[in-house]
């Protein structure tokens, strides 16, 4: 179940409707959160409320993208592809496939630019990646290597995570959707649950 603490109290609140959520984001303004309960997309008031489906066919594999432009990204069912919804519902539209890996933790780029995943492949001992995808049209190209999760920073950096839990930042052309530059360590002993979720996220408050 989804809980909710406000910053200035020690108390938390469970929201009613959202036993068995297996993740969720919250939406850029902070006045919703999404979640994947089931196999179905919903949103729901951080006040409370009836839930609304978006969509169905959707993974409980961890990650999605609430995107400043007004979309939803999320995993499809069997994490071989992503698919972009409007945050109102509709159609969705699949913006990345693959036959040979899975997609796993999905996080926004501002401005609407794009969207940062991770490719893992399948029966392979080559390292998970991090990619980025321009949704605008483009493809989606490597960020960085061995990485399980990116978030990107408001300084210009994406912040990720390897899987022996260092983590670390890299300077990220936005317009251009690039790496730039060497990365730098931030901490070490991030906790990885079963070698691909870390727990950790980034407070832009």
């Amino acid at each position: 179940q989804v809980w909710i603490k406000a910053r200035d109290r020690y108390d938390a609140v469970a929201l009613s409707g959202t036993d068995a959520v297996t993740n969720f984001t919250f939406s850029p303004d902070g006045e919703w959160i999404a979640f994947v309960q089931g196999n179905q997309l919903k949103k729901l008031q951080v006040t409370g409320g009836a839930a609304i489906t978006l969509a169905d066919s959707v993974s409980g594999a961890p990650g999605l993208a609430w995107m400043d432009d007004g979309t939803l990204v999320h995993i499809n069912q069997g994490q071989r592809s992503l698919r972009r919804i409007p945050e109102v519902g509709g159609t969705p539209e699949t913006i990345w496939r693959s036959d040979s890996s899975l997609a796993l933790l999905p996080t926004p780029l501002p401005g609407g630019r794009g969207v940062l995943f991770v490719n893992s492949p399948l029966g392979s001992a080559s390292p998970a990646e991090l990619l980025v995808i321009d949704l605008n049209g483009g493809e989606a190209h490597l960020v960085q290597a061995g990485v399980i999760l990116g978030l990107y920073a408001p300084t210009g950096h994406v912040i990720y995570v390897r899987p022996d839990g260092a983590l670390l930042a890299l300077r990220f052309d936005l317009d251009g959707r690039r790496a730039r530059g060497a990365p730098v360590p931030i901490r070490d002993s991030i906790v990885v649950v079963n070698g691909f979720l870390p727990l950790v996220a980034l407070g832009l408050g």
